[in-house]
């Protein structure tokens, strides 16, 4: 029989103590719930139960995949097309997307469903490539999106998933 973590002995021994009591009559003395988490809880702050978590029973870290976030956001350029009556149009920023698509840049992409703005995930070597790609958005260009990018960690297998 493999031995037993100290740790986990304790957690034994506080859990036949807690079972032990249910034999008894409580009557008067409070739930039965209440006294196990009194216990539990005297164990912990006496020292006799340690709770820190026991190396080897979490799964390790998995691996991350460093993507990029651009919150997007209706520009001047936008607002001045919208209180006009117009919309604002945007053609060339669509097939600047499916450019970015077909090279794997794009990871996925959409307005938010409120109508606030969207949000483009990037795929890039760096924090400089992602923004050089939204730069050169034309709607970015001409004042009808703003950007604001962040460093996106994801796991890895997130995306191996999609």
């Amino acid at each position: 029989m493999a031995p037993v973590h100290p740790r986990r002995q304790d957690l034994r021994q506080g859990w036949r103590a807690l079972q032990a009591m249910q034999g008894r009559d409580h009557s008067g003395s409070g739930d039965m719930q209440n006294r196990a988490v009194y216990i539990l809880v005297s164990m912990a702050l006496g020292g006799l139960l340690d709770i820190r978590p026991i190396r080897g029973d979490s799964p390790a870290e998995p691996p991350r995949v460093t993507l990029y976030a651009a919150e997007v956001r209706p520009g001047e350029a936008w607002r001045q097309a919208e209180a006009r009556g117009e919309q604002p149009d945007l053609s060339r920023h669509r097939e600047y997307s499916a450019e970015l698509r077909r090279r794997g840049k794009i990871v996925m992409a959409g307005p938010f469903a409120d109508g606030s703005g969207g949000l483009i995930i990037l795929r890039a070597e760096s924090l400089e490539e992602a923004k050089s790609l939204l730069e050169k958005d034309p709607a970015v260009v001409e004042g009808v999106f703003t950007t604001e990018l962040r460093p996106w960690l994801v796991q890895a297998g997130d995306l191996e998933r999609r």
